[in-house]
């Protein structure tokens, strides 16, 4: 029995016999002595008591005593081993030495050389690239490795002839980005151009997809040129343009730079076709309503240029005699020259009367070829005895256009200025007439050579004078102001 348990029922005792206790007091007494020994027994003996507090911090303490112990092997041994390699000492079998790799360097092609060293006298030197299997080539302590690309691991050893070294690695990696520098041209309204100079001289620039364009963060494109074409833009509007290049490394420089892009300007080569109406102020000052001829679209407009025609007759040329006259005579070359080369200089000399050269470049009487107005030499020789319509010699390019167009009927005839030449059938002669052609479908004829009358030369000459209509063609870059170019609303040129 504890010692409290014993004190405890002596003093039951003294307050039974001093006659103060009851049946209910004894019973809560033995109740409360049950308790207070069931608490000492559980603080002691229980699952977490103090026995069991005490065993547990005796086996951390021996389990960290075992711990340090490991831990300090492993240092010594490792120093040890540290100690042996330096000094050359190594386990039996296993050859000793360090090796060591000096920088890498690359040679500007896109591949790199490094050397290799050991300490090691009387041992052979030997490495590998991307692999340690198979054939170890040789080489000297100090010896330059060649041909290496960005990615390479080289792993080198030692050889006795028998055993070998535990190898050294060193991997060829291309750390340095590329360098890049751009230039913005051709900047318009609606694109621009952005030129890229790159240079790697480590692992190279990518041999695909070196070059990605952005366009306000946007991929546009992915290739190997160096400059790109920005279209579709619009005017007076901030972009960023950037262009990401890559190297074989997979490394990345990223250049960008910020433009905005001028007011729109709607020019005549961006605008007008042909059928347009556009207003043209002539050299007199007058502004003519015009129809464009020959626009942007035609398939010779790097021949012809933009071609405006004047809706309405600008001036006059008198052509043949006073009267008519008919002669008998071997002298009339300077009625053929007159006809062969001058009567086209005079059309288009009439048409230049009103050219603006602040706007157009040229002049020339409708008739006469598109490309060449002052071909003197554009008549046919015809074997036929018709004047068929149909048969306009070279003025035919123009007419064709006008009817095309529906602007050949202005409400006035006008000259063709085009020589057409005629060659009769007929067995009893040879003539040869000599016409021009009118807008109205008029062929007028003023010289007719007949070389077999007698050996000589009949000739008529007939008097005419005739309106002519100009052909412009414009300068390029001329701005369009404002209008619809409608008949009713002409477009208005700028400079």
């Amino acid at each position: 029995m504890q010692g409290n348990d014993y004190t405890v029922i002596k003093k039951l005792k003294r307050i039974k016999s001093e006659g103060g206790i009851t049946l209910i007091t004894l019973v809560v007494t033995i109740v409360i002595i049950l308790i207070l020994s069931t608490v000492a027994i559980s603080v002691i003996f229980g699952d977490n008591g103090f026995l069991q507090k005490v065993q547990g911090i005796k086996d951390s303490a021996q389990q960290s005593i075992a711990d340090d112990t490991e831990k300090t092997n492993l240092v010594f041994e490792e120093y040890a081993n540290l100690m042996a390699e330096d000094m050359g000492i190594a386990e039996p079998g296993i050859p000793g030495g360090a090796i060591t790799f000096e920088d890498v360097k690359w040679t500007g092609n896109g591949t790199a050389t490094v050397v290799v060293k050991t300490s090691s006298t009387g041992l052979t030197l030997q490495y590998q690239v991307n692999s340690t299997t198979g054939n170890w080539t040789t080489i000297q302590s100090g010896a330059t490795i060649q041909n290496l690309r960005h990615g390479n691991k080289v792993y080198a050893r030692l050889y006795d002839g028998t055993n070998e070294s535990e190898y050294e690695v060193k991997e060829i990696l291309d750390e340095i980005p590329p360098i890049v520098t751009i230039e913005v041209t051709d900047l318009t309204w609606d694109g621009v151009q952005l030129n890229v100079t790159a240079s790697d001289g480590q692992s190279g620039l990518a041999t695909s997809g070196r070059y990605t364009y952005y366009l306000d963060n946007t991929k546009k494109v992915s290739n190997n040129t160096s400059s790109y074409k920005y279209t579709g833009l619009t005017g007076s509007t901030k972009y960023t343009l950037k262009v990401v290049v890559k190297d074989n490394a997979g490394k990345t420089s990223e250049v960008s730079v910020i433009i905005t892009t001028p007011q729109r300007v709607i020019t005549v080569e961006s605008k007008l076709k042909e059928g347009d109406y556009v207003y043209f102020v002539d050299k007199t000052g007058v502004r003519r309503k015009c129809a464009v001829l020959y626009g942007p679209e035609n398939e010779n407009y790097s021949s012809y240029g933009i071609q405006i025609i004047t809706m309405e007759t600008l001036g006059q040329v008198t052509i043949g005699t006073d009267s008519e006259s008919s002669y008998v005579g071997n002298d009339y070359s300077d009625m053929l020259d007159y006809f062969n080369n001058d009567l086209i200089n005079r059309l288009n000399e009439e048409a230049s009367k009103y050219l603006n050269t602040t706007y157009a470049k040229s002049a020339r009487c409708v008739g006469t070829l598109p490309d060449e107005p002052s071909n003197n030499d554009q008549y046919n020789i015809l074997n036929t005895g018709a004047y068929p319509m149909s048969e306009k010699d070279n003025c035919k390019i123009d007419v064709d256009k006008l009817v095309e167009l529906h602007i050949n009927d202005i409400g006035t005839s006008y000259v063709l200025a085009s020589l057409r030449s005629q060659k009769s059938n007929d067995t009893q002669s040879d003539v040869t007439t000599y016409m021009i052609w009118t807008s109205s479908g008029t062929c007028w004829m003023f010289l007719s050579v007949d070389p077999m009358y007698s050996g000589s030369t009949m000739y008529y000459t007939y008097e005419n004078t005739f309106n002519i209509r100009p052909v412009f063609t414009l300068k390029e870059g001329l701005k369009i102001v404002y209008g619809e170019g409608t008949s009713d609303s002409p477009y208005v040129l700028e400079l």
